[in-house]
């Protein structure tokens, strides 16, 4: 997570930036331009992608222990399947883990 947190910038206008501490490792994305929100359909891409990445580098049904974004898109049922909890409405774009 750290090594695409640092290269982020290049593949699009966001920061990705990664906090952990001994329990829970959070990660958290933000517009690069504070002017220009990012677009819903890419917050909702970019956290099932990060998710996915989850699960595939451990090989294990990893489900986040928090989802929070502003966009709308999370009210849809399916993301709270996918992501094994009931994503909450809030100004930051973040998921929590365990490790």
């Amino acid at each position: 997570m750290e090594r695409l947190s640092r290269y982020k910038k290049l593949i699009g206008p966001m920061t990705l930036r990664v906090e952990k501490d001994t329990e829970e490792t959070t990660i958290s994305l933000d517009c690069l331009f504070s002017e220009n929100p990012l677009p819903d359909s890419l917050i909702a891409t970019e956290l099932v992608f990060l998710v996915h990445l989850v699960r595939l580098a451990t090989r294990e049904q990893i489900n986040p222990l928090f989802v929070s974004s502003s966009s709308s898109w999370f009210k849809r049922s399916d993301y709270a399947a996918y992501f094994g909890i009931k994503p909450s409405v809030g100004n930051k774009h973040q998921l929590r883990i365990n490790g």
